[in-house]
């Protein structure tokens, strides 16, 4: 299983690579990635906004040590990988607001981490969510709804992925 996730195969890596593209004439300069596993989102992210500063972070210690060997390999410079535990590592609040948040993870902390995602991003950004199945997403998608509006889902292989805009103000 780890081979496929964190590889761009699996539904969820592949509906956030899908919709870094759709969202690629955007223009972000700070970005935060959200349990960043290997790191492939942070450096698509990188290949696709080289002047953005991306924060990317994981509450797995080893995560971190893989992302920042990804990063050495692919040399992406504006990409600080850090181990976290949510949120209330200040890390996290220190660089906010963000004008991009991809959070890859799953359903439960999705629901949990609503709040501090939402108030991490600044106004009218955009906040991409992925690693719910697709009986999951109005589940989620209802701890967001009074911020946001959805923008764009994208399904694949039973998993989803959503482009949601923050309210501007």
């Amino acid at each position: 299983a780890d081979i496929a996730f964190g590889s761009g195969g699996h539904g969820t890596t592949y509906g956030c690579l899908a919709a870094l593209d759709i969202l690629s004439d955007t223009k972000f300069n700070n970005i935060l990635d959200l349990g960043t596993g290997s790191g492939i989102l942070a450096i698509a992210a990188h290949k696709t906004w080289p002047q953005a500063h991306i924060l990317a972070t994981d509450c797995e210690a080893e995560s971190i040590t893989r992302t920042q060997d990804h990063i050495i390999k692919n040399q992406c410079h504006n990409i600080q990988a850090v181990h976290v535990t949510g949120f209330e590592n200040n890390v996290i609040v220190a660089s906010a607001p963000y004008d991009l948040i991809i959070a890859n993870i799953l359903a439960a902390p999705l629901k949990e981490m609503a709040g501090d995602i939402v108030d991490a991003a600044a106004p009218g950004a955009i906040i991409l969510l992925s690693g719910m199945l697709d009986e999951q997403v109005d589940a989620v998608f209802a701890c967001y709804a009074d911020q946001v509006i959805l923008s764009q889902a994208i399904q694949k292989d039973g998993w989803s992925s959503l482009i949601l805009q923050k309210n501007k103000q």
